[in-house]
């Protein structure tokens, strides 16, 4: 569990930045801090708040990637939701945005302890979880909103939900319309079809972004797959055409809607080769593959999991693991066109990495940094429709 500390400002300090009354602490608000210097992490930010911030705002709690910091009492009004129910009713936590990679990793990891430590004191679920994009049309938490290295919006009320031990429970969407309203919480990609994927259409097209020329026909084509890159762009998402929780989120919140009839930018649809393998690089890797397409890694040993930090956001870890479709596809191919010689038991490990990286023809050690270049290599193969 994070480890928690508490530095509670002055009377006098939280005079100035909180509203009078007592937090009802219904929904607990994600934020970013928004602050990427080395120093910026939650020791800092706390000592911010508490010698008094110049700016008028005011947050509980900080989490980085080695504490979370309590700067206020959740009874206290804080003033971080740029939204009055928000800032009354909601419980702040800012995420530190002073660290990538590994650091990001242990960061995102933690606030999903704190806030499942917190719901969990108040008799709250999932379900209670709020992004700051809720309460105004802010881009916040923006790394969270941007699945920055796998760990999306989806993946951060699915963990905090493992950790209250109850099925994970999609917050309601925070505003919006009824067209938005009716496109649910279902993940919608390429493929699908159905009303909510009407739903999206139709919000696409009031948006200003094209879905082709059958218009709302509730079928997601490639046209309706390249508007919500678009949107996404717009909004400052991950750019992976999946229409999770997060980008449902942005859209509910008004965010990156252009001028209608502008034209939808070319060139979109491909996965960043950023050598970090995260939830749209396991989807792509599936649509490949022919394996079921939910963007998880499943049920892969825990024990690998320090020795290959450039398997991000949606590699599922455990002590006894029964596998995975996608990676026993990988390996079945390995085997088939590589002679790898491999168990095809669906578990990553050094064996299946090593033949995956010769096959690719990067440096071959077995492990997975990150960024890695041979998920670099893999997701520009990935791009041209093959694994190597």
């Amino acid at each position: 569990m994070v480890t928690t500390r508490r530095q509670i400002v002055s009377a006098g300090v939280a005079a100035r930045v909180t509203n009078a009354g007592t937090n009802a602490g219904s929904t607990v608000t994600i934020h970013n801090t928004g602050n990427q210097a080395a120093s910026a992490g939650a020791a800092a930010h706390a000592n911010l708040q508490s010698n008094g911030n110049s700016r008028a705002a005011s947050w509980h709690w900080t989490v980085d990637n080695k504490e979370a910091v309590q700067s206020f009492e959740h009874t206290a009004r804080c003033w971080h939701a740029g939204n009055g129910t928000g800032n009354n009713t909601s419980i702040a936590i800012e995420v530190a945005m002073n660290m990538t990679g590994a650091g990001w990793a242990a960061a995102a990891e933690n606030a999903t302890q704190l806030a499942a430590m917190i719901l969990k004191q108040r008799g709250l679920g999932s379900g209670a979880l709020r992004q700051h994009a809720n309460w105004m049309a802010k881009n916040c938490p923006e790394w969270i909103r941007a699945g920055k290295d796998g760990y999306s919006w989806d993946w951060f009320v699915r963990r905090t939900a493992a950790h209250l031990g109850g099925a994970a429970v999609l917050p309601p969407a925070g505003g919006g319309t009824v067209t938005l309203h009716a496109m649910g919480w279902r993940t919608l990609y390429q493929g699908l079809t159905g009303d909510d994927v009407r739903a999206l259409q139709n919000w696409l097209i009031k948006a200003g972004y094209s879905v082709g020329a059958g218009g709302a026909d509730g079928s997601f084509g490639p046209a309706t797959e390249n508007a919500v890159i678009a949107y996404q762009r717009a909004a400052g998402l991950a750019a992976d055409g999946y229409v999770g929780a997060d980008t449902q989120t942005a859209m509910r919140a008004g965010l990156g809607v252009v001028t209608p009839g502008e034209p939808v930018a070319s060139g979109v649809g491909q996965l960043t080769a950023d050598g970090w393998w995260g939830p749209g690089t396991t989807g792509r890797a599936q649509e490949v593959t022919g394996t079921p397409v939910d963007r998880t890694v499943s049920s892969q040993w825990q024990g690998v999991r320090s020795a290959n930090p450039g398997l991000v956001g949606g590699w599922e870890w455990v002590q006894n693991p029964k596998g995975s479709a996608l990676i026993r596809a990988i390996q079945v191919q390995l085997n088939t066109k590589r002679d790898a010689r491999l168990t095809e038991d669906g578990i990553w490990g050094r064996n299946t990495a090593l033949a995956l990286q010769a096959a690719l023809g990067t440096a071959a050690d077995g492990v997975v940094p990150g960024p890695s270049p041979m998920v670099r290599a893999l997701q520009t193969n990935l791009n041209n429709g093959r694994l190597f």
